[in-house]
């Protein structure tokens, strides 16, 4: 009798992934949803290397941690979190081809964009990272350089994704091309303006004066504008973008980035769950985001 040996689904799911995103290497990281404290664990590994390790993440999956990944430094490799099928279909069309797309969870999308085959400056793959968020409804909050993505073959360990049967949903590598988008020397130099801009306006800004007695605290100021969000939008609204949008008021009254970043440690919704392990990157890429973009602004208008 002949045994065939069973084919691994997870390693196959892995190898797939990694395939579309064909780093030198890479950052793997670890959430235990007991300790819903910090991402831990956080290895470098080759591609090979990651593969060897499918065996050892499995057992750390089934016992109740997530599995991210992300490229060891800036390669040219960008993530668009929570991006819906709908603008996947649109993406295509306009150039910015995907390099993978994993399926975190049903309808629920995360989406590898490559835009160089070379390292990129930290700051000119974030502010890429940005406009491509911005032009498909991506978390604009979690675009930047170095952003985890779930790791394909998984099982994605957040509650409110079980299934009917309570079983967590797998993650799923789609279509793992792997290839530069079409766009990508048009998206750098886009990038490259706007970032030239943004730094001229940082030399010629000058806030407004405006005394701490005439503003509310932080935290009040969020809460008020919270309240008037939920009440409008129920509370269904995508809490990250209401951040963002709260976060730009607090700009517009010259709140300080510390204040701003003390608004949504102190009364953001469920901060601690919907950022899970990387609350303090969260908040500091959020408030970074909203004032570069009130500056520019600032600057055209």
């Amino acid at each position: 009798m002949v045994f065939q040996k069973r084919i691994d689904r997870t390693y196959l799911a892995v190898r797939r992934q990694l395939q579309g995103m064909r780093c030198s290497s890479y950052e793997v990281g670890l959430f235990d949803r007991r300790d819903k404290q910090s991402l831990r664990g956080i290895v470098t590994y080759s591609q090979e290397q990651v593969l060897n390790a499918v065996g050892f993440l499995k057992s750390k999956n089934a016992s109740g941690h997530d599995i991210f990944i992300r490229p060891k430094g800036s390669q040219g490799l960008l993530l668009l979190d929570d991006v819906s099928q709908m603008m996947i279909g649109r993406m295509k069309p306009h150039g910015d081809h995907p390099a993978a797309i994993i399926q975190t969870s049903p309808a629920n999308y995360q989406v590898w964009v490559r835009v160089s085959n070379d390292p990129l400056e930290e700051q000119l793959a974030t502010e890429v990272a940005r406009s491509l968020a911005r032009d498909y409804g991506a978390d604009i909050s979690s675009a930047d350089w170095r952003h985890f993505g779930r790791l394909a073959g998984f099982t994605n360990q957040k509650p409110e994704h079980r299934i009917s049967c309570g079983y967590a949903p797998y993650v799923l590598a789609e279509a793992c091309q792997g290839k530069i988008c079409p766009s990508a020397s048009r998206r750098l130099a886009l990038a490259q303006k706007s970032l030239a801009a943004i730094r001229a306006s940082r030399q010629v800004y000058s806030p407004r004066t405006l005394s701490r007695s005439s503003k509310p605290s932080p935290k009040a100021f969020y809460t008020r504008y919270m309240s008037l969000y939920l009440k409008r939008y129920g509370e269904q609204i995508d809490k990250s973008r209401m951040d963002f949008a709260i976060l730009r008021k607090m700009a517009q009254r010259d709140y300080t980035a510390a204040e701003m970043a003390e608004a949504l440690r102190e009364a953001s919704p469920g901060l601690a769950m919907r950022k899970a392990g990387h609350e303090e990157d969260y908040i500091t890429r959020t408030v970074r985001n909203v004032l570069d973009e009130y500056q520019s602004k600032h600057f055209f208008s």
